[in-house]
């Protein structure tokens, strides 16, 4: 990363709600893909990036610092941002899927995730 790159943070006070049914009433939990808000790294420290709005000035006052050596600084590229919301839209829906699943599907999915049986 670097100063004047893309990054989204998430926010989980940004709702954005399925458009209206019918009915005329939004039906459903908030579009968790919203959540994640564009921003630009516009300055850095030593120890962090400052991030704030697409062409803000690094000494806004709702500029934000998020540690550079931290793995899990709250910064994620639009990459990130995809594969964050692929897991949250469907792994529940393979956890189901493997239930129903047979002896042999089950090893292979546990022998890719290096899973150690219990006795």
């Amino acid at each position: 990363m670097k100063i004047g790159d893309i990054v989204y943070i998430f926010d989980i006070n940004h709702r954005v709600y399925p458009p209206k049914g019918s009915d005329g009433y939004s039906h459903g939990s908030p579009i968790y893909r919203e959540h994640f808000q564009k921003r630009q790294i516009v300055g850095e420290t030593t120890q962090s990036w400052i991030v704030a709005f697409e062409g803000s000035s690094p000494d806004v006052r709702y500029a934000t610092k998020h540690k550079k050596k931290e793995p899990r600084n709250g910064l994620y590229t639009l990459e990130q941002v995809e594969e964050q919301v692929w897991l949250h839209n469907n792994r529940y829906w393979v956890e189901e899927a493997m239930r129903g699943a047979d002896y042999a599907t089950v090893k292979k999915i546990a022998a890719l995730l290096n899973y150690k049986e219990r006795e």
